[in-house]
């Protein structure tokens, strides 16, 4: 429900000529919850590497018949299956987790709101308005695991595949699949806190519209490796209707933020942080 929360702030007797909500950054066990969905599908191609199918590459070897490929080929196509199962065991996992953030989120943003103008949004925000906000990166986050699932998939069979041309032993083999399964271990995390700073600075923009407000603060992550232009936006005020190309927590793990920011003056007073 579209709320104009400015014009409740002037009818309260406000005098300020600007007001800031605190920041909303998401916090680490939401990045953690989101990836042990992504590790049970990195874990399940680890169990298939480094068991099964490690097993047969071994008797390959040694036996190196003509149907001896097609062992291995089967074994693949097991696992496959297996994957398959387990991503719609893991799909409604990850839209209760997209129920908590929002509802974490929520409660941050009432309760900034509160702060900062003594009106208590709690029971007017619902996540019904922002359903929308909350399945676009749920969908995207589907797309993202099953990128994972396929990729981790890809570097397992052509370590196994390129060692039974080049007759690789066992052991080094064993050593390429772990490495292979750290990669995707590595990029699963990276993904997880970048899909979670996403989503809440998805529903920064969501509920400020929501309550009425049309302008932000840009608010610098602070990351040692920045976007020298992103550096260059900090404290800068912005509109909604209008905002840069790229907004914050928008590209590939930007950490910046989008303070709430409600001006009662002509703009020309600095805002108050």
């Amino acid at each position: 429900m579209p709320l104009d929360l400015p014009a409740m702030i002037r009818r309260s007797g406000n005098r300020r000529k600007a007001i800031t909500f605190r920041p909303i950054k998401p916090t680490k066990a939401l990045s953690d919850d989101l990836a042990r969905l992504y590790m049970r599908v990195v874990s399940a191609w680890q169990q298939i590497a480094l068991g099964r199918l490690l097993d047969i590459y071994a008797a390959t070897l040694a036996q190196m018949t003509k149907d001896s490929p097609q062992d291995v080929q089967g074994e693949l196509d097991l696992g496959e299956e297996t994957i398959r199962r387990l991503l719609v065991s893991i799909f409604p996992d990850l839209r209760r987790w997209g129920v908590v953030v929002e509802e974490w989120h929520r409660n941050r943003f009432s309760g900034a709101a509160l702060t900062a103008t003594g009106i208590d949004l709690a029971t007017v925000l619902s996540p019904v308005d922002v359903t929308e906000t909350v399945g676009a990166v749920i969908a995207r986050n589907v797309a993202l695991i099953k990128d994972v699932s396929a990729e981790a998939q890809g570097r397992i069979s052509d370590i196994v595949f390129r060692g039974i041309t080049q007759r690789t032993p066992s052991r080094k083999v064993a050593k390429e699949l772990r490495e292979a399964v750290a990669m995707s271990r590595r990029r699963s995390l990276l993904i997880a806190t970048d899909q979670a700073n996403k989503l809440t600075a998805s529903l920064d923009r969501a509920r400020q519209e929501e309550v009425g407000i049309d302008q932000f603060l840009w608010r610098h992550s602070g990351k040692v490796h920045y976007r020298p232009a992103h550096k260059a936006r900090d404290g800068n005020v912005y509109d909604w209707a209008a905002p840069p190309a790229d907004l914050p927590g928008q590209l590939p793990f930007c950490g910046c933020r989008a303070q709430a920011y409600i001006s009662f003056d002509d703009g020309t007073d600095s805002p108050s942080a």
